[in-house]
């Protein structure tokens, strides 16, 4: 099915002369069946599994070089001596170059995370006291009016979607509210303001860029151009599940119910 996303008149200031920029969702009568549950390990617990085998590998390598050392050490002889030691010297080597290297990826990590998590909090500082966020990715969501596509930040949290705008068009709603989430493609057009958005997707192959959200509000959120979409798709799914237990939801109509 392709969905074109028409143009509505545009919001103005109460002065007429500066629009104000204003987000519409779309709407929907019924919803489609949620996609298929995500069962890949999230982002952040693929993360901490790499970070856990880099540790377990070099924990390796060096009860290795130890054995290496002290089998040499017992055979004694000025060249065993010296061969021991320059194993030794190789291994501490090896072991201070990856160490370095992990701890500037963990950093690097760190501060992506602290800045996102310092941009949400200062959008949304009501929420922040009880919430916490757990995905941020960059996209742009499609908006229902002449305003057109919004350019931002996808935030997820334990219990809410947020965006950011680059607009300060800011807006957010609970993951209890979503009723199903679909995957699709937003396809360019010659006015970049009202593109295609292709969903279903016609092929599992097909790799999607955009996350389509239904709400119990019979809103239709569309964020394209998600960067990351998969991992974006994976937290929110993951997220989305914790709290309305096992999809489809009760009393629901969906399309193919």
């Amino acid at each position: 099915i392709f969905f074109r996303f028409a143009a509505k008149p545009m919001a103005t200031s109460s002065t007429g002369s500066n629009p104000t920029p204003h987000y519409t969702p779309f709407t929907f009568e019924k919803a489609p069946l949620p996609i298929p549950e995500i069962t890949d390990l999230t982002p952040t617990a693929r993360r901490e599994l790499e970070l856990k085998r880099k540790k377990e590998t070099q924990a390796e390598r060096d009860l290795k070089a130890k054995t290496i050392v002290e089998e040499k050490k017992a055979k004694g002889g000025l060249m065993n001596k010296l061969s021991s030691v320059a194993t030794n010297v190789s291994s501490t080597a090896v072991k201070v170059a990856t160490t370095a290297a992990t701890n500037v990826e963990v950093k690097a990590a760190q501060l992506v995370d602290e800045h996102a998590t310092r941009r949400w909090t200062n959008a949304f500082p009501a929420m922040a006291s009880s919430d916490k966020l757990h995905a941020d990715h960059s996209c742009k969501v499609l908006n229902n009016s002449e305003d057109g596509v919004f350019a931002g930040q996808l935030d997820i949290t334990d219990y809410h979607v947020c965006f950011i705008g680059s607009n300060n068009v800011h807006f957010s709603f609970s993951l209890g509210d979503i009723v199903s989430l679909q995957t699709a493609v937003t396809l360019a057009t010659e006015d970049a303001n009202h593109p295609y958005v292709l969903e279903p997707l016609p092929q599992p192959s097909i790799i999607p860029d955009t996350i389509t959200i239904y709400t119990k509000q019979k809103q239709r959120h569309v964020f394209s151009a998600v960067k990351d979409c998969k991992d974006a798709l994976n937290v929110l799914d993951h997220n989305w599940r914790l709290v309305v237990g096992k999809p489809p939801i009760p009393g629901v109509d969906y399309v193919d119910a």
